[in-house]
């Protein structure tokens, strides 16, 4: 709410021998009740805070100017139902960060989620709003670490959590299909091996109508990376294919999967 006087030279105007005293007694009840109402309007805040590191998972340095974002609203299924707030900020130059956000103060409870714009190079659950990946794919995470809090309480204020990750750079491939639909029953199979250690750090299978047609799959920089695609169904019809690809951080390519 803005009060109708631009600077203290106007508001001392109020109080020169020129103006009337009921004038004066008029403007200074505006004035009161602006402030009054300002002040009865604002809603009591509460405040949260995650701090933590982002490293590179094969060296453990910290990585500087990573995206980390902030959501907080209605928790839900491990995530968040409703997105109310949130920021985010970019790790300094030993891979550190820190975000305050201040929430409102009622009766609501609420779950803040901290996140990477990245897929998950593991199997486990990772919160992350955008489908895109940028640059990075999580490699080490906790999810009571990105969850505050976990289950359904409501935090102290203020609060403070911390919240690490380990991620490895990446490309991504864009794995797009000739046909939505896998014919005939057809299973889609997709699995991406490090040349380097023989680990499968990724896979895809779909034996469904496909929602999309187009799938982004990161590719870690610098490392052969296997891909091993196999096409079968239950008539016994089985299509192997192979390829290897070395990528480089932040690089896309296409891939097309063939029936």
């Amino acid at each position: 709410m803005h009060i109708f006087y631009n600077s203290r030279h106007e508001f001392k105007k109020l109080f020169d021998g020129n103006v009337s005293y009921p004038a004066r007694c008029i403007c200074l009840i505006i004035v009161l009740s602006a402030v009054v109402a300002c002040q009865k309007d604002a809603t009591p805040e509460s405040s949260f805070t995650v701090q933590g590191k982002v490293i590179h998972h094969a060296t453990r340095a910290g990585i500087a100017g990573v995206n980390v974002y902030v959501h907080y609203g209605q928790p839900c299924c491990g995530g968040i139902a409703l997105v109310l707030g949130g920021d985010l900020t970019k790790t300094d130059a030993q891979g550190n960060y820190s975000i305050k956000i201040d929430y409102p103060k009622d009766t609501l409870l609420y779950r803040f989620m901290t996140y990477l714009k990245s897929a998950t190079l593991v199997n486990k659950y990772y919160y992350s709003p955008f489908s895109e990946i940028l640059e990075y794919g999580v490699v080490e995470f906790e999810y009571d670490q990105m969850a505050a809090p976990p289950l359904t309480t409501k935090l102290p204020d203020p609060y403070t959590q911390q919240c690490n990750f380990s991620v490895m750079p990446v490309g991504v491939l864009d794995i797009s299909f000739l046909e939505k639909s896998a014919p005939d029953g057809d299973t889609v199979s997709l699995s991406f091996k490090r040349l380097d250690s023989g680990e499968v750090y990724k896979s895809f299978v779909s034996s469904q109508n496909l929602p999309q047609s187009r799938f982004p799959i990161p590719i870690l920089e610098g490392i052969p990376t296997e891909i091993n695609q196999i096409v079968s169904n239950a008539g016994g019809y089985m299509r192997v294919k192979k390829d290897m690809i070395t990528m480089n951080r932040g690089e896309r390519r296409n891939w097309v999967v063939e029936h």
